[in-house]
């Protein structure tokens, strides 16, 4: 029978459970992983599998230099990404920048999977690790207001930059895209990575105030920072009476 309770141990000890609260693998989860897959790839579930191939792929490159063999046990997509991943390390900021653009205006007036938005996420995160990159041109593109009708994706990227880069400048325009059903979930994440109180401050001012959408958004946050261990803590206004 399969040791459930070693997969999830597993599953701590690499930090993929909350990979989104910037937990990276070292070379002891990294070696873990390998060894893991090695020993029981055939008994390994699809969902585990594509878990362990994704904490792989966006593992610190220096780290993944040192086991180019040991990557042929992930997923191919997984590997392309990391090959993604390299390519982009080389790419001069003002390039990436260009490269954004590409990948904005390849999605215009299209869902999410129908362009490779995840491209866009790897610029993004290549972009935030770059000290030539400019906080107010970041902040000067979210801040811009598109029409109702406008269906693109430069708040979603520019909300993700946002956070990685940790821009405390940027939490109002981030807290008002909580009443944004197709930004809501961006906007939780970026704050998440900000960790900054004034989250928490403009929520308690918004919170009754605002749609059922805001307040469901606000509330989910909330959740995940105590969650996750975060910080930021919830106010008065939000702590149950």
């Amino acid at each position: 029978m399969r040791d459930r309770v070693a997969i999830v141990l597993l599953e701590v000890a690499t930090g993929i459970i909350a990979d989104k609260w910037g937990r990276t693998q070292t070379p002891e989860t990294l070696n873990f992983i390998f060894k893991w897959l090695k020993e029981h790839r055939a008994s390994v579930y699809p969902n585990e599998f594509v878990h362990f191939s994704v904490a792989v792929s966006h593992s610190d490159l220096a780290l993944l230099e040192s086991c180019t063999d040991e990557l042929a046990a992930i997923l191919k997509e997984s590997q392309m990404t990391i090959q993604k991943r390299y390519e982009l390390s080389q790419t001069d900021t003002s390039t990436l920048w260009d490269k954004l653009h590409q990948v904005i205006d390849s999605g215009f007036e299209k869902y999410i999977t129908d362009f490779d938005s995840v491209y866009g996420d790897l610029i993004v995160e290549e972009l935030a690790k770059r000290a030539d990159v400019d906080a107010d041109r970041v902040l000067s593109e979210l801040n811009k207001e598109y029409p109702e009708t406008h269906w693109g994706y430069e708040e979603h990227f520019y909300a993700q930059l946002a956070g990685k880069l940790r821009l405390e400048s940027a939490v109002p325009r981030l807290v008002g895209f909580l009443a944004d059903e197709l930004l809501y979930e961006t906007a939780a994440d970026a704050l998440s990575w900000i960790q900054s109180k004034k989250s928490v401050e403009l929520m308690e001012e918004r919170f009754f105030e605002g749609d059922w959408e805001f307040r469901l958004s606000a509330a989910h946050f909330i959740g995940q920072n105590q969650t996750a261990g975060n910080r930021t803590s919830p106010g008065k206004a939000l702590r149950p009476s």
